[in-house]
Formats: structure tokens, C-alpha cells, sequence
């Protein structure tokens, strides 16, 4: 009866398993998945039905059993079937990274070091004789030991840990869309409709950023409209006119997700504190003053002062920090804390992360690797990691620093105001004899 009903009525036979869902409704969404999946038995396109049933039959056992399903987030297990046929479609479901040959010589090794004696039957029940060294196995008798149900049983074990450890890692993000769906009245909306949604949200960044991320991005724009007075529609609406900013600028259109949250949070601020209360020819409105400041933050991503400020978190994530005591390091504590102020230890006096070309250069290619060792920055190698700017953008996002320079950048532009001024100044003067 199950599987008439899995193939008719497949949503209200989820509903009746109650908070776990029907394993028959998983099984028939994931073995539609399967199809575009590598078999972890023969290596081909495709799973067989034995690879399917002990894939879905793991995931199911494994995820919903009674003290794990609060981890599921509300997703029943056909809800599941569904994100794994949709993020198979999307190659986000993880697969081997070795051939089958060399999966299947890890299988004998784990078999060995768990269950000696069952690799002796399995290579007896396949004419294979068992080298001193596992290493020495030809490719003709790693064919045969594949073929034994043992081993079989065991690569195929690999590939349900692979496929939990995708779907686990998306389980939050997804919800995150669903309790969106949920506040706007549609708590059952398709998986289909919700993994498109979280594409759209993240700006794509599915498979570009980690999946807590994603998680925390979307539960962080819903906050942030609910608190600016904006539905999620507006709210995406704004985004997505920062990621066009953002393509017209050439930077990565994953910053508007930044960029719009940055200005939803001020927008907030200013209609709190009756920004627009006081009349006056010109003035904007507190929608058009947010998509200013979003603009303006989307501009910022794209300033050579965040390529700088990312050079810097760059060569610190690499080497794993600076030497402590140092200039650089008190300024890349700065950066990741938000400050656009450090301490300087060399002068003992406030200095701003906002500086020239040149004063950064400096700070870079006299600073020190956290043991003391020489980095050996100088300035041809500072300008070359200026120039990959697409890489530095990664740690522009990951650091948060648009907001660092759009909070800046009056600064920015109080100086550059000045010096046109002073110059203007100083021709009258000269002109005046």
C-alpha cells in the first residue's frame, strides 16, 4: 500500500509518518537523484538498486532515529528525498575523490584493521591471495575483491557517510528558508521552491561560501527586514539592486548580501531616530536614504582601501598570524574585531586602518610571521596581491569588511575635501601675488 500511495500521494504519506516522514516517500525521491550519481560499487553513472536501498536505508536510520530528529530541523524524511535530488542535481551532494579501485583498497585496509578474518573469507571467497603489504594489491585483484559482498557492502557504507555529511551540512540553511516560507503562510512549500529561494537569498553563494553561513545569512536578512519595517520581498528586491551595483563595479555580486544587510540595520537606525523628521527641500526618504548607504557599502567592496585591508587578512590567514607585538598584528586584530582604529605599538598613539598606499606598505613589508620569521613582502609582491583582486574578495566577505570601510569613508572623503581645498586656496593666493 505504501508505495501505491508513495507514487500517488507521496506529500500526504510524509504527513501521516508524522515529525519523521515516510522512508518510502525518501526512497523513491533519492533513488530519482541516484540517477545522476556515481554507483560506489561499479563506478558508472548511475546507482543500482542494492547501492539505492542501503544508501536510503542508512541515511533514514541514521538521521531520524529518536534522538536526532530535533537536529532535522522539522524536515521530514521525504522533504529530505527531495533536498538530495535537488542538490544532486546541483552537484552539492559530496562523491568519491579516488577511483573505485583505490575506494575499494581503503575498504580492505579498514576491513582489516576492524575484521581481519572476514578480508581472509572475502578473499578466499574471490581467489584473491592477500599480499604482507595491502599496497601491493594489482588492479586485476582489487576488481575481484570488489565484487565480494563484504566489500561491497563497505564502499557503499562510505558513500551513505559522504551523502549524511552534505545533507547535514544544508539541513539549517534550508530550514532558515522554511520558517521564511512560514511566516509569509506557506510552511509547506515545495523543497524544490525553498532550494531556489536560498540560491536566490545567498546570491548563489551555495557552494561558494560553508553552509553555516548560508544559515546565518538568511535567518540575518529575515531579522533585519522584520526590524527595518520591510517585507522579504523588498528586502531581496534591494539586494538584488546592490548585486547589479556590484557586477556594474566588477566585484563578486555575493557582497549585496552584506551590503543590503548593512543598510537594512541603518536604514532601522535612521527612521528610529527620526532621520527625516525635519522637512527640507530635496531631502530623501528614509527607503531611498537605506538604499543609499546600501550603495554606498556595495562601493566599498569595490575601494582599494578593502583590497588592502584584505591583503592583509589574507597573508595573516595564511601564515596563521603575525608577530606579536608588532604593528601589523595590532592592526589585523582591528580588522577581524570591526575597528577602524588600533593601537600602534611602535608609536603608543591611535592610528586609523584607513591609510595611503604607501604608509601599508610599509607596515607589510617590515612585519613578521607569528614565530618571527621574514615574509619576505616587498613591494613587488604587495602590488601582484593588489592586483588579484578576485581572490582578495573571498576576505573582503569573510572579514566583514565592507562595513569597516563604509564606516570610513567620511573620513575618507573629509580628507580628500580638504586637500582640493587647500589646493584651491593656495591658486587663489598665488594668482592674488
Amino acid at each position: 500500500m505504501s508505495p501505491l500511495m508513495a507514487e500517488m500521494f507521496p506529500d500526504l504519506l510524509d504527513q501521516m509518518g508524522g515529525q519523521r516522514g515516510s522512508a518510502t516517500v525518501m526512497s523513491q525521491r533519492m533513488m530519482l537523484g541516484n540517477r545522476y550519481r556515481i554507483d560506489p560499487v561499479t563506478g558508472r553513472m548511475g546507482q543500482t538498486a542494492e547501492s539505492s536501498g542501503q544508501l536510503t536505508r542508512s541515511v533514514f536510520n541514521d538521521l531520524y532515529q529518536d534522538g536526532k530528529l530535533a537536529d532535522m530541523n522539522g524536515i521530514t524524511a521525504g522533504q529530505l528525498g527531495t533536498m538530495y535530488d535537488e542538490m544532486t542535481r546541483r552537484g552539492m551532494i559530496e562523491g568519491p575523490s579516488t577511483s573505485t579501485r583505490a575506494q575499494t583498497l581503503v575498504a580492505s585496509k579498514d576491513m582489516l584493521m576492524q575484521d581481519p578474518g572476514g578480508l581472509e573469507k572475502a578473499a578466499m571467497r574471490q581467489n584473491v591471495t592477500l599480499p604482507a603489504n595491502l599496497n601491493d594489491l594489482g588492479t586485476e585483484e582489487l576488481d575481484k575483491l570488489k565484487l565480494d559482498p563484504a566489500i561491497e557492502g563497505r564502499l557503499r557504507a562510505f558513500d551513505a557517510e559522504r551523502v549524511k555529511r552534505s545533507l547535514k551540512s544544508y539541513v539549517d540553511a534550508v530550514g532558515a528558508v522554511r520558517d521564511i516560507f512560514g511566516d509569509m503562510g506557506r510552511p509547506n512549500a515545495p523543497m524544490a521552491e525553498l532550494i531556489k529561494a536560498l540560491e536566490a537569498m545567498t546570491q548563489n553563494g551555495v557552494g561558494k561560501l560553508d553552509p553555516g553561513r548560508l544559515s546565518m545569512m538568511v535567518r540575518t536578512t529575515s531579522e533585519l527586514a522584520k526590524q527595518s519595517g520591510m517585507t522579504i520581498d523588498q528586502a531581496m528586491a534591494m539586494q538584488q539592486h546592490a548585486a547589479s551595483r556590484a557586477e556594474q563595479l566588477g566585484v563578486e555580486p555575493i557582497h549585496a548580501i552584506q551590503a543590503a544587510q548593512g543598510g537594512m540595520a541603518w536604514g532601522s537606525a535612521f527612521r528610529a531616530q527620526g532621520g527625516a523628521a525635519t522637512p527640507a527641500w530635496g531631502r530623501m526618504s528614509a527607503d531611498q536614504m537605506t538604499q543609499l548607504d546600501t550603495n554606498l557599502r556595495v562601493q566599498a567592496a569595490a575601494s582599494e582601501q578593502a583590497q588592502r585591508l584584505a591583503v592583509m587578512m589574507r597573508v595573516r590567514d595564511r601564515i596563521g598570524g603575525f608577530e606579536q607585538g608588532s604593528t601589523a598584528e595590532a592592526m589585523s586584530n582591528a580588522i577581524m574585531m570591526g575597528q577602524t582604529e588600533f593601537l600602534d605599538p611602535k608609536t603608543e598613539q591611535m592610528q586609523s586602518t584607513l591609510m595611503g598606499g604607501g604608509e601599508f606598505s610599509d607596515i607589510m613589508q617590515g612585519a613578521k610571521g607569528r614565530n618571527g620569521q621574514n615574509l619576505s613582502l616587498d613591494e613587488g609582491t604587495l602590488s601582484d596581491m593588489m592586483n588579484q583582486r578576485f581572490t582578495n574578495e573571498e576576505y573582503i566577505e569573510k572579514h566583514g569588511i565592507i562595513g569597516q570601510v563604509r564606516r570610513q569613508q567620511t573620513q575618507d572623503i573629509n580628507e580628500w575635501l580638504g586637500l582640493r581645498y587647500s589646493e584651491s586656496v593656495s591658486q587663489r593666493l598665488r594668482a592674488a601675488g
